[in-house]
């Protein structure tokens, strides 16, 4: 299976740093992979979702307030550091129903 095959990857041909991330590592140790299709209903402050968080922190990867990202896909369903030189974080919510919280980004790859 070659790279572009229909069962294979694709590859990314834009610029470094243009597309959005489709895994993140937690601090924790929490993983959190990208997925696509129908998802679990949305939650009160985040009616999207992104994907599934495995370990520590499992549950599913929460996506709110899409003005961040409207002009700019880079950082998608990333949230910026509440403080200078803290961690970009990511939202994830235990269940269905349960309140996301937010959970500081040790790697996030492209």
């Amino acid at each position: 299976m070659q790279l572009g095959d229909s069962l294979g990857f694709r590859q990314n041909t834009g610029a470094p740093d243009q597309s959005s991330p489709v895994r993140v590592e937690l601090v924790d140790g929490t993983v959190c992979v990208r997925a696509t299709g129908a998802g679990p209903q949305g939650i009160p402050g985040y009616p999207y979702w992104a994907g599934s968080c495995f370990g520590p922190s499992a549950g599913v990867w929460r996506v709110g307030e899409p003005e961040l990202w409207k002009d700019d896909l880079r950082h998608y369903a990333l949230y910026p550091p509440v403080k200078a030189g803290g961690y970009w974080q990511v939202a994830v919510a235990s269940g269905d129903t349960a309140p996301a919280k937010r959970i500081d980004v040790q790697t996030a790859y492209r």
